[in-house]
Formats: structure tokens, C-alpha cells, sequence
């Protein structure tokens, strides 16, 4: 193939930021590994309202560093929005077990926005795991629905990605990863790497903030490196939870949201839901080859919710059930928990007012399933 003598300064300049995001990226695995990791406070991953996938993080690595005692059953409680909007923080939650309990189980919540299958791989399988440990796993519509590509992407490319991805072989076997690796995939796994779209709006020196915005923007050339690998952090404390408010939206945005879900979630489940067992299937397998109990999680939503999948539930039901009676994961399921439609935020995360009834009976029916043989 013949190259125009116009298109080598392209080439030389693409190799160029190719070997900028290496070298980047290789210091952003020594800042930002597990060692350094330990000597930040969880708190400092929250300085944004979206930010708990960097909290998550943290939260996986004082688990390796801190294991729950080996003669002391551990529930890890693994899902997105709906898990972390629904249910109390873990201090509360251990509490109200040790008040119920003689050796009480240490539970976990391990919970972020839009997590997918991919990424409750990374997280389920980077725990200390011990005999008889308890995963619970939180499973509905939206998370069968998520784009196989995207998932495939997830196995290299992920928002955890400071945490490795155990287990890529079991994945490559059973056909759930794909070996697309191109620019843009680099330049995310570069950005997750630093949440650049959190950390320099409000976490880095001002020096090191306007470095990463411009090397967002690719304006490598202009860009200090001794200024975008100002590493410290402002003393940021905000710790946040819940990233919705206690008061919910407006009917009329309700009423939109639901159908956006028929217009787009309902067909993209049936679309993806195929791709979706088969990943969920291999981590309930991965887990309890490690000796874990792995139990699904099915949350309360509101009838708006409920009526906007109409179309899914008979199908969604029949997964579920093929997939525990295939590998004898357990089944927690809170849909008869009944809330008002104005204790959800939107269709389906819970207000302030709705947390403690949902957790005292996750609580209850997590452990029954964790005491089960």
C-alpha cells in the first residue's frame, strides 16, 4: 500500500500520543496502585456526586489488606444505583445485624451507578473470598440489557480499572470477550484510570486540574507533566452516598422516563439479555468455585417501573429461574416491598424515607439465604 508523504506527520503524531498515554498510564499504575491507594482515606474517593466507583475501589483494597476473620461468615452485597440508593450504609446495616445475631456475618455493600456484569466480575472476584461466603448479586432488567460490546469493552476498559480483571482465560473460553483494542479504548482506559471527569473539577491542585482538562481536550503539546502528575489531592472530605435527593421529580418527568424505558431499555433487553445470562452464569460459576454462596437480589420498584417493562417480566423471571436451578444460586426477592410512588426519586430509587424498610428486610432475607445449606 502506497502512504502519501501527508499522511506520516499524522502517523508520527498518533505515535506520539499513543506513547504519551503509555508512559502516563504506567505512572498512573505506580501513583495509584494498591499501596499508594492505602494511604487515602475512603472519603477522599467521593468528591463527587457520581464518584463511588473510586470508593468501591478503595473499599475492595482495604478488604484485601483487612479480610473479615476467616471463621466469620462475609455477605458482599454487589449492584448499581438502585442497591446504593436503597439500602442504609454498613455501619448501620452491621449494627442492626450484631443486635439480631450471636457471631454475627460482616456485611458489605459494594454498590455504583450503571455497574454492569463486567464490572461486578472485577469487584466480586478481587474480594478474600473464604468458604462460605455469601455474594449477593443484584439483578434486573437493565442490567440484561447492557450492550454486549460494552461489556466486552469492560473486560479491558473499565471505570474500575485500578482494580485488575481476574479471570480473563474463564472469559476468553467461554466466548464473552472480545480482542478489539484501539485508540479510543486506550484513551478510556487511561481516563478511568484518573476520573479525570471528576478529579479536575474538584480534587487537584489547580496546576495539575488545568493539565488533565487539556489532556482530555488531547492538547498534549501544551501540557507540563510535572503539573498534570501533581498527585495530591485537595482535602476534599465530602463523603456522599446518595447522588439523588430526597424529594422526587415531577410526575411529568416521570411519565417521560418510563417511556424512554418501552422505547429503548424494553427492546435493548431482548436485544442483549442472551449475552448477559451467559456472562451472569460464568461469574455465579467463578464465585462459587471459590467456595462462595452466590445468592440474585431482585429490588422493589415503583408501578411506573413495573408497567414500563411490562413486556420483559415473563422472560426476565424465566432467566432467572433456569439460572438458579442451573447452578443453585440462591433467590432474594423484595418485590412485595411496597413503597408510594412519591418515595422514589424516579421509577426506582428510593428516598430517605423508604432506606430503613428496605434494608431491615434485606437484611432478613439475605440472611436466611447466607444460613441456608
Amino acid at each position: 500500500m502506497e502512504i502519501r508523504w501527508r499522511t506520516l506527520p499524522f502517523i508520527a503524531a498518533l505515535l506520539t500520543v499513543l506513547a504519551a498515554l503509555v508512559a502516563l498510564d504506567m505512572a498512573v499504575r505506580d501513583s495509584y496502585g494498591p499501596a499508594a491507594l492505602h494511604e487515602w482515606a475512603s472519603q477522599d474517593f467521593l468528591a463527587h456526586e457520581r464518584d463511588d466507583h473510586g470508593h468501591m475501589i478503595s473499599q475492595v483494597y482495604e478488604l484485601q489488606d483487612d479480610p473479615p476473620p476467616a471463621d466469620r461468615q462475609a455477605i458482599y452485597v454487589i449492584g448499581g444505583s438502585t442497591v446504593r440508593e436503597g439500602f442504609l450504609p454498613d455501619v448501620a446495616i452491621r449494627r442492626l445485624i450484631e443486635a439480631d445475631a450471636g457471631k454475627a456475618p460482616f456485611w458489605t455493600t459494594l454498590a455504583s451507578f450503571d455497574q454492569t456484569l463486567a464490572e461486578t466480575w472485577r469487584v466480586a472476584l478481587n474480594l478474600p473470598l473464604h468458604d462460605g461466603d455469601l455474594v449477593v448479586i443484584s439483578v434486573n432488567p437493565r442490567r440484561l440489557g447492557i450492550l454486549e460490546e460494552r461489556l466486552k469493552m469492560e473486560n479491558r476498559v473499565s471505570r474500575l480499572s485500578l482494580l485488575p480483571m481476574p479471570e480473563t482465560g474463564r472469559l476468553e473460553a467461554a466466548g464473552l470477550t472480545g480482542s478489539t483494542f484501539t485508540l479510543e479504548s486506550v484513551s478510556a482506559l487511561f481516563r478511568h484510570r484518573l476520573y479525570i471527569q471528576n478529579w479536575y473539577t474538584s480534587r487537584l491542585p489547580g496546576a495539575a486540574k488545568t493539565a488533565w482538562a487539556g489532556i482530555s481536550a488531547g492538547e498534549f503539546g501544551s501540557v507540563s507533566l510535572a503539573d498534570a502528575l501533581q498527585l495530591r489531592p485537595r482535602n476534599v472530605r465530602r463523603y456522599v452516598r446518595y447522588a439523588y435527593g430526597n424529594l422526587p421529580l415531577p410526575a411529568a418527568e416521570k411519565t417521560r422516563i418510563a417511556a424512554e424505558v418501552r422505547r429503548l431499555r424494553v427492546p435493548q433487553y431482548f436485544e442483549q439479555a442472551d449475552f448477559n445470562e451467559r456472562y451472569l452464569r460464568e461469574l455465579i460459576r467463578a464465585l462459587q468455585d471459590r467456595g462462595a454462596k452466590v445468592a440474585l437480589l431482585q429490588l422493589p420498584r415503583s408501578q411506573q417501573s413495573v408497567d414500563a417493562y411490562d413486556e420483559v417480566w415473563d422472560d426476565f423471571e424465566a432467566r432467572l429461574k433456569r439460572i438458579s436451578d442451573d447452578t443453585g444460586a440462591g433467590r432474594v426477592d423484595l418485590r412485595d416491598v411496597r413503597f408510594a410512588e412519591d418515595e422514589y426519586f424516579d421509577l426506582e430509587h428510593l428516598t430517605r424515607s423508604g432506606r430503613p424498610v428496605l434494608t431491615r428486610r434485606a437484611v432478613e432475607a439475605v440472611l436466611e439465604v447466607a444460613g441456608a445449606s
